[in-house]
């Protein structure tokens, strides 16, 4: 798709406004459903405290992780589209070896660092369809990234989820889950870390 098929945006303000609200109401529903999620801190720092190999704390943060999406996928507006895999999947190297290990292939190395400006490779893989989509579906879907797996829109609708909404008018309410992403980043900081098509490009 080019930028010239961009959405106009004539009821903008408005439509992020039903959006806000409707997100609003799911969040209190979701924390009535799951009250364990107001200690969420508290489960992601004892979960990267724990002793074990890399391995072993990925698997951990995706238990959480499921947890959190069990928790949270009936309040969603997610049903089957795919829009979200056209934006970018930032993932360490031992998630990047684990899906590797499915599909048969060994990731490439990654090329971003914690700490640093990613918003060159958000923009790059903005509207860039995921390598693992397939026929609009996720063929790596039981061994998807963390940030797929708790990925979630609030709203009434997908409509700010397509890509065509350019990033700078898009509004995709999700739970706020920057503490796991904080603790991941402390976790697997001595790694590499990269988008998922960085480390699996498709062929040429």
């Amino acid at each position: 798709m080019e930028t010239t098929n961009l959405i106009p945006h004539f009821n903008l303000p408005a439509m992020r406004e039903a959006a806000e609200i409707t997100a609003n109401q799911r969040l209190r529903a979701i924390t009535l459903s799951a009250p364990w999620l107001r200690d969420l801190d508290d489960l992601v720092f004892e979960i990267a405290q724990q002793p074990g190999s890399p391995k072993a704390k990925l698997n951990r943060f995706r238990k959480l992780a499921d947890k959190i999406g069990n928790a949270v996928s009936p309040h969603s507006a997610c049903k089957s589209c795919s829009h979200c895999c056209y934006i970018a999947v930032t993932i360490p190297h031992i998630e990047a070896q684990a899906i590797g290990v499915v599909v048969g292939r060994k990731p490439a190395k990654g090329n971003l660092r914690i700490g640093g400006d990613h918003q060159e490779t958000i923009d790059k893989n903005f509207r860039t369809p995921c390598p693992f989509l397939k026929r609009g579906r996720c063929s790596i879907y039981a061994e998807r990234p963390i940030a797929c797996r708790v990925h979630f829109n609030l709203a009434q609708d997908d409509y700010f989820c397509d890509p065509a909404v350019p990033p700078s008018e898009s509004f995709v309410a999700n739970v706020n889950l920057t503490v796991l992403h904080a603790a991941m980043n402390m976790a697997f900081m001595d790694g590499e870390w990269g988008d998922i098509r960085d480390f699996f490009p498709r062929s040429s």
